[in-house]
């Protein structure tokens, strides 16, 4: 019985930790660091990306302050770079790319 209730507790343990790896890598990918993209859009440090803040956040050029901030923290919760902190430094740093990119784009639009 106690090994049977080890066996449980340690698959669950696994298909957490699983679920969590499987969300950050997800989450990294759609920042442009799919397999095989070595130096193309997304890469680190590269500026190819939207110039349009609104784009950007996702949202219509006639967005209310309110609903700017709200697609702000939306967005920056998304691809802030401690979320895929595991996943390694070229990761990290597409996050770091990306979330300065978002900052830009909400202060542009909170003038």
């Amino acid at each position: 019985m106690t090994a049977l209730l080890l066996r449980i507790i340690s698959f669950v343990a696994l298909a957490f930790i699983f679920g969590l790896v499987f969300r950050a890598a997800r989450r990294a990918f759609r920042l442009g660091a799919g397999v095989g993209n070595a130096g193309g859009a997304g890469a680190p440090g590269s500026r190819q990306s939207s110039s349009d803040p609104y784009s950007i956040l996702g949202i219509s050029p006639g967005a209310s302050q309110e609903e700017i901030r709200s697609a702000y923290k939306k967005v920056i919760s998304e691809y802030h770079p401690d979320r895929v902190a595991t996943l390694g430094d070229d990761f990290k740093k597409l996050a770091q790319v990306k979330t300065r990119e978002i900052i830009e784009a909400y202060e542009a639009l909170s003038k």
